[in-house]
């Protein structure tokens, strides 16, 4: 992941090693300020754990695990325990899988908890994603 001040970025490998992340599958997604991190990380982590073939433990249970801690989270029930349990279980699992699914599932809660951790703490801290509706139909962000 990068953030809208990197959008500039030079898409060739030293470029984007240099600045924390790297090409993946070559694709891009582009997402505006009014969608939740939170959520989107979620959407994607569900796919890692979808696309999961099972052969491997590490990347059984290490995608499954981290969609369960992103659903947590998301859904107003985590807490700072669940965010430090993640990046442990990313740390854990990242190179350790027969393909590199694994890995691109640890590199991508990683990334998003470095550059959106605001997010993930206002998930926790108010117990609900802070992008919903309120009662008075005003989306809130903060």
């Amino acid at each position: 992941m990068v953030t809208a001040d990197q959008l500039d970025l030079t898409m060739d490998f030293d470029s984007l090693k240099k600045a924390g992340t790297g090409l993946g599958s070559a694709g891009m997604i582009v997402v505006d300020d009014a969608t939740c991190m939170v959520a989107k990380t979620l959407h994607f982590s569900n796919f890692f754990k979808n696309e999961s073939c099972g052969q491997c433990p590490p990347c059984r249970m290490g995608t499954n695990n981290l969609a369960i801690l992103m659903t947590k989270i998301e859904s107003g029930q985590g807490t700072q325990k669940d965010l430090d349990s993640m990046l442990q279980l990313c740390g854990f699992v990242k190179g350790t899988g027969y393909c590199t699914l694994v890995t691109g599932a640890s590199v991508l809660v990683q990334s998003s908890l470095k550059l959106f951790r605001h997010e993930y703490e206002d998930h926790i801290r108010l117990q609900r994603c802070p992008y919903q509706d309120t009662p008075a139909g005003i989306v809130t962000h903060s």
